[in-house]
């Protein structure tokens, strides 16, 4: 639904079932923008690693390019 929405980051859980839903999203072309993780975060550990500011950075250096 939300797939052509520009402003759409998807951060999928680095995980084998997050990596199973991103393929699936791909596929169907809902995935406007993609942020990745270390290797076992989901968007939360990202949040708390970076911080609110190192955040807001990454994803709107995603919407940029």
């Amino acid at each position: 639904m939300l797939g052509g929405y520009p402003h759409l980051v998807v951060i999928p859980d680095a995980d084998g079932p997050g990596v199973d839903c991103l393929g699936r999203l791909i596929d169907a072309g809902l995935v406007p923008n993609l942020l990745h993780g270390e290797h076992g975060e989901d968007a939360r550990d990202l949040y708390q690693r970076v911080g609110p500011s190192g955040f807001r950075r990454l994803i709107d250096n995603e919407l940029i390019s």
